[in-house]
């Protein structure tokens, strides 16, 4: 899923599009669940580099997780989340299966609309930016 091509951007600006006040959740693959309902999941992600954080909404429950990025390469913490009880089985299971893989996030390659991240396990994440 991640793009291996050289963007030509430089990478100060790969982290600053990175470090974007917000980014949804459009797709996680291969997953067991529908592209259609990563989509429409609500899960959000925001990057504070300089503060070594991830946080966002994971379906259900809210997230963080220590954060280190160098240049287009990232370590993601095992996340944390809150324990509210959670309507329905499914978004119970989406939020798992995220919350279990962003752990995994390698690598990214963010514009100023979109960012992907490469997953240890092979797979990857595409996110849009909020509000697009």
């Amino acid at each position: 899923m991640l793009s291996r091509q050289e963007s030509g951007v430089p990478r100060q600006a790969l982290r600053d599009d990175l470090g974007r006040p917000r980014w949804v959740l459009s797709t996680l693959a291969p997953s067991g669940h529908a592209p259609a309902d990563w989509a429409a999941s609500g899960i959000t992600a925001q990057f504070d580099i300089w503060g070594g954080r991830l946080s966002g909404f994971a379906g259900c429950n809210n997230y963080s997780a220590g954060l280190k990025v160098a240049g287009d390469q990232m370590q993601v913490s095992e996340p944390v989340a809150t324990r509210k009880a959670c309507p329905g089985d499914m978004v119970m299971a989406r939020e798992q299966e995220y919350l279990g893989r962003i752990a995994g996030a390698r690598a990214f390659v963010a514009t100023a609309d979109r960012l992907e991240l490469s997953l240890a396990d092979g797979g990857g994440m595409a996110f849009r930016a909020a509000g697009r």
